[in-house]
């Protein structure tokens, strides 16, 4: 630390306004350990050479001292000169609307998909397109607590005010009378959802249907910013680099809402202590795996290393003779959990640590023209339709385990069957509204025919009476 320095928040990440302010720079700078000059060389009128990661812990910067190894130089700063003026100031552009780019660096994704294999075949957010800032929804204070904008951010913040920054609240608002009104914010059209039963708006989160990719039989891959650092130079490029990140997956959430999410299948070597799992730490599993498996990535893929029956079983044993734990290995992938019985031979189980993680997804979001339901029932409701019916891909390195998949159904706590024999009944749904159209002709004549029939009665009986009169 005496020679890194210690890394402090590069406010300049996003609220330089120039150009030439490189925010791969700063993040390579850190990786060279060079914390306390990672700001100035990401800013743009700077260069920082050396390394700090090959200099030793007690080397004095401030000595201007060489090293004692020759190849191991010390970060320098070289200014641009012509930046400063003649009081050795210089100007830094600060904004507080942050530009969409520097939310970019961070918050990119891409979508693994051969049908949509370049970036102009992908959409923007509506609402980017539209011409709003991402800061324009996800604001701050001082205290710089970014508003997300999920349904119950304002309940468990205790920041009511929150609410009209959601799907909701910024669409639909409120119609508490006691309230002023928050729908419509910076010109947010009000939908009329015709046609759609109310039961969807209580079921249903607004990202349902206008978020992330249209479902497809089979989910994709996704790469973000953040998994797979997308905006820095000489990083692995390749479609199947890990980690391997699934989406869409429609799944219902804690508050009995159903929302799309991302989804990632763990695969990890863990010691088994009762009902908990504990991961092995790498420095132990490292040296055992390495020597078992022959992991050829010749190719550059990144993508994961073949793992056999044997090789789990090898490495599980290996772990229990050597010592290296107290406690018996495990192996979690493929959606179970292995380990070894009594006689040395491996076995496999259903186990909770073995389910996917998933984290919801609230953009791109769709224009209402391309929203699930535009359509009709049939986008949700129809036998094959992917929102119930898609396949989810199993993803692991266990050979032998390609291609396993289940379905959407899985994550909707809904019987597949069921969820089939209510979309059949969708087929003969346009059929019972012409028959109601028809059933209803019938009766409304029946019923003016009775009544006609009525008052001829009454008619007649008025008529005999004045008669007799």
């Amino acid at each position: 630390w005496q020679v890194s320095g210690e890394l402090e928040i590069n406010c300049l990440s996003c609220h330089d306004a120039e150009k030439a302010n490189e925010q791969a720079e700063y993040a390579l700078q850190i990786l060279r350990q060079n914390f306390r000059w990672a700001a100035t060389a990401s800013s743009g009128f700077a260069t920082v050479q050396g390394t700090a990661k090959d200099l030793p812990d007690n080397y004095d910067i401030y000595s201007g001292s060489s090293p004692d190894q020759s190849q191991q130089m010390p970060p320098r700063v070289s200014y641009q000169s012509d930046r400063f003026n003649p009081k050795s100031e210089v100007f830094f552009e600060i904004t507080r609307k942050i530009d969409n780019n520097r939310c970019y660096f961070c918050h990119s994704t891409k979508l693994i998909d051969p049908l949509q294999a370049e970036r102009w075949q992908a959409e923007e957010d509506v609402h980017i397109k539209a011409g709003l800032l991402c800061v324009d929804c996800h604001r701050n204070g001082l205290d710089h607590q970014m508003i997300r904008g999920y349904e119950q951010e304002a309940e468990l913040t205790n920041q009511p005010a929150w609410q009209s920054f959601t799907c909701r609240g910024c669409h639909l608002g409120s119609d508490q009378s006691d309230q002023p009104p928050i729908k419509g914010r910076l010109g947010a059209p009000r939908p009329e959802h015709r046609g759609l039963p109310p039961l969807h708006l209580e079921k249903l989160s607004c990202t349902t249907c206008h978020s992330g990719v249209w479902p497809k039989n089979r989910t994709i891959n996704i790469k973000t910013s953040m998994a797979h650092a997308l905006g820095l130079p000489k990083i692995n490029k390749q479609d199947r680099a890990l980690p391997h990140i699934i989406s869409p997956v429609f799944i219902k959430q804690s508050d009995g809402t159903i929302a799309p999410h991302h989804l990632i299948w763990p695969s990890y070597w863990a010691e088994r202590k009762n009902d908990t799992l504990i991961p092995i730490p790498l420095p132990i599993i490292n040296p055992v795996a390495t020597t078992i498996l022959a992991y050829d990535d010749s190719l550059g893929t990144g993508d994961w290393p073949v793992i056999t029956d044997s090789s789990v079983t090898k490495i599980l044993d290996s772990l229990s003779i050597g010592n290296h734990l107290r406690t018996k290995p495990c192996y979690i992938s493929n959606n179970k959990i292995y380990y070894l019985d009594q006689s040395g031979k491996l076995k496999e189980e259903k186990n909770e640590a073995a389910r996917p993680y998933y984290w919801p997804l609230a953009h791109d979001v769709r224009p209402a023209a391309q929203a699930l339901g535009i359509r009709g029932c049939n986008d949700c409701h129809s036998t094959n339709a992917a929102f119930y019916t898609g396949n989810i891909e199993i993803d692991t390195p266990i050979e032998g385990s390609d291609d396993q998949q289940i379905k959407m159904t899985y994550f909707l706590n809904r019987n597949t069957l069921a969820v089939q024999l209510f979309s059949f009944s969708f087929l003969f749904r346009p059929w019972l509204k012409y028959l109601i159209v028809v059933l209803s002709i019938i009766i409304f004549t029946i019923l003016i025919l009775y009544t006609l029939r009525g008052l001829t009665r009454v008619l007649s009986a008025l008529t005999v009476d004045s008669e007799r009169e």
